[in-house]
């Protein structure tokens, strides 16, 4: 049923009332969208009785999974088809059922610090001629929404995405693949000018010390923004030359003291931000965790 774009005198009264193109395209959208909730063309929407109409409307403003302030867009368009047409509501009362669902700041207050730390990395990225990747990582228990945090970029297109790493994921040395496919194969370049993401990186500072120095190292490297180049005796030399701009959000529980003394020698590569976040199903009850913020030169997590 074409329920908003037949002919019609309340249509024409509709959207010909409406001055500003963009209010006229916001309005119109939203009407579509409650004429097909009720399965109703226009004129026969505003034909039925006051108090019919008026049970529709409430119904699909608490059927609504969205905050108040898109409420007051669709009930402004519902508003004014029906006092185009001399259709008189009481808009005082529907105006009351204008509840917003909770938002992650109401509902889960203490994600916002840790939002506003990834919003930050990611806008790096918009700042003309820099060239320094920046490099943030989430601590915080476990099950404490981290990962949460993480995922709220996942399917954004500037965005790479991985659970994990190994040192050698960047610029791989495999004597059994081409060249060609090898270009594939590496990261780095799959990275360049992205939102690099982690959403587990416990496993990676938990690895044999020698592992976990081969890894501080390569990152050093690549967060100097200028590529990498390494040598094996399987490949020769391979290397990734110019510049290199990333950002990287990653999360984890803790970053044990051996890997903070490894990188506290390299210097200020890895930034670490504790925020205030609950852990969930404890035994007792939820445990927040006071507001920290951990740097990259010491041993622990000092509180502020």
């Amino acid at each position: 049923m074409q329920v908003l774009n037949e002919p019609g005198e309340a249509y024409f009264n509709f959207i010909n009332s409406i001055n500003s193109d963009v209010t006229r395209k916001n309005y119109e959208y939203c009407m579509s969208r409650f004429l097909k909730y009720c399965n109703l063309d226009l004129n026969s929407l505003l034909k039925l009785p006051q108090q019919e109409l008026s049970n529709l409307i409430i119904k699909y403003l608490v059927s609504l999974k969205i905050s108040s302030q898109y409420k007051r867009v669709i009930v402004a368009s519902i508003k004014h088809a029906c006092e185009m047409n001399d259709v008189i509501l009481n808009w005082k009362k529907l105006k009351k059922f204008i509840k917003s669902e909770k938002t992650d700041n109401e509902s889960i207050p203490e994600l916002w610090a840790p939002l506003e730390f990834a919003l930050s990395i990611k806008t790096v990225l918009n700042i003309k001629n820099c060239t320094l990747p920046f490099a943030g990582i989430l601590l915080g228990p476990p099950s404490s929404l981290k990962t949460v945090i993480v995922e709220f970029f996942r399917k954004w297109k500037n965005s790479y995405y991985t659970d994990g790493f190994t040192a050698r994921t960047f610029l791989s040395h495999y004597a059994g693949i081409k060249e060609e496919q090898l270009k594939k194969i590496d990261m780095l370049p799959k990275i360049k000018d992205k939102f690099f993401l982690c959403s587990e990186l416990s496993t990676t500072f938990m690895k044999k010390e020698d592992e976990l120095n081969e890894i501080i190292s390569i990152l050093t490297r690549i967060l100097d923004g200028q590529g990498l180049t390494t040598d094996s005796g399987a490949c020769g030399q391979r290397s990734y030359e110019g510049e290199y701009m990333f950002n990287w959000l990653g999360a984890a529980v803790d970053i044990p003291y051996r890997a903070h003394k490894l990188m506290g020698s390299v210097g200020p590569k890895l930034y670490f931000f504790r925020p205030s976040l609950k852990k969930k199903d404890v035994v007792g009850s939820d445990t927040l965790l006071p507001v920290t913020h951990c740097c990259y030169y010491q041993g622990c997590c000092p509180k502020i």
